[in-house]
């Protein structure tokens, strides 16, 4: 038992799982707001309404676009704003240990690939420049850009002007 006991009570737990040591006492929302590269996203957050959601208890893994990513992004559009943001959100924990390719269901509802790549990990295409920030209700994993928001065929018909006989006989058989 004493053999068990001294050898578990090394670090490896932590490298096992990919933490490396980074560990915060602040929630998801916090530790964004906390973040100068990320005040974009900590405002994207406001804009969509997901700032509430994230500050909840419930597990989430977040992965924030970096504030030179969103440069040339209008933040006067809610909507492109809020599904955004949503492509950036999944429920639980999804650090990168154990990662070859994973897809990842999105709170957008959208599947989007995190994967190991030759220099790192790629989430969405794009790569992972911070990975496994632990919060104390889930991941944050900083990327260098932010993965766009593309409507389904249903999405399409229903957002796209000069449809709307289709939208409407579709929308009456649902």
């Amino acid at each position: 038992i004493a053999v068990v006991t001294i050898t578990s009570c090394r670090e490896t737990w932590d490298e096992h799982y990919g933490m490396n040591g980074k560990k915060s006492d602040l929630n998801l929302l916090e530790y964004i707001e906390s973040q100068p590269d990320l005040s974009k996203f900590s405002e994207m957050l406001k804009i969509s309404g997901y700032d509430t959601i994230i500050d909840k208890s419930q597990t989430y893994t977040v992965w924030a676009p970096v504030n030179s990513s969103l440069a040339d992004l209008d933040l006067n559009d809610p909507i492109a704003i809020t599904n955004i943001v949503k492509n950036h959100i999944s429920r639980f924990s999804n650090p990168t240990s154990g990662i070859d390719s994973k897809i990842i269901s999105m709170v957008s509802k959208k599947h989007l690939t995190f994967r190991k790549a030759d220099a790192g990990f790629t989430f969405g295409g794009k790569t992972l420049v911070e990975a496994n920030t632990a919060t104390v209700n889930g991941i944050l994993h900083k990327v260098d850009g932010y993965v766009t928001y593309t409507n389904n065929i249903w999405e399409f018909i229903g957002n796209t002007p000069g449809l709307d006989s289709l939208r409407n006989y579709l929308y009456s058989q649902s």
